[in-house]
């Protein structure tokens, strides 16, 4: 079973990608993408998407300016909707696509220069603090990247995050029903 989302801005705007339905995938709403993308301007930034899903966080930057995306993610079906979206979107030459578990694969992910990181790991399995850890632990984090984390509003993100990683700069918080979105930008 696969469901259509359409993409909310830039050069692919309203154009429909096909994303699997099962779960734990829950591609990010289009209203909580569009919130994401005007509290962050992607134009010429290198962009890493883990536990990428249906990509849509990654296409929709790309859409918008980003100079290139590298999307992560394990789920077989997931990966070969992600090959299918980026030919039919003809992003070959912007994106990569690496399967790996997170965050015990991490390494496989290639060192760039990250200037926006994208974090929505499937809810109340652990994945998200382990795997903000092996960033900061992995040299993944440049000075002033900016992460956008979606976490389930019941996880306690915000305190942890400010005692682990206290460079991190918090800019945005939003929540709409059992979703957290945060925005922190790295300080040092």
């Amino acid at each position: 079973m696969t469901q259509e989302l359409r993409i909310t801005g830039g050069k692919w705007r309203e154009k429909l990608i096909t994303a699997p339905n099962h779960h734990p995938m829950r591609p990010t709403t289009s209203i909580d993408r569009q919130r994401l993308f005007n509290w962050v301007d992607a134009s010429g930034l290198t962009v890493l998407d883990l536990f990428a899903g249906s990509g849509m966080l990654s296409w929709e930057a790309l859409s918008r300016g980003a100079r290139r995306a590298v999307l992560v993610e394990y789920s077989s079906p997931a990966l070969r909707q992600l090959y299918a979206t980026r030919k039919q979107l003809q992003a070959e030459k912007v994106s990569e696509i690496v399967a790996a578990k997170l965050p015990s694969r991490l390494s496989r992910v290639p060192k760039l220069d990250y200037q926006l990181i994208f974090m929505d790991p499937p809810f109340e399995l652990g994945l998200m603090i382990s795997t903000c850890k092996a960033l900061e632990e992995g040299g993944y984090l440049s000075k002033n990247a900016k992460l956008y984390l979606e976490c389930e509003s019941s996880l306690a993100l915000l305190n942890l995050v400010c005692v682990q990683w206290p460079h991190w700069q918090l800019l945005k918080q939003a929540k709409r029903g059992r979703v957290s979105q945060y925005l922190f930008q790295v300080s040092g």
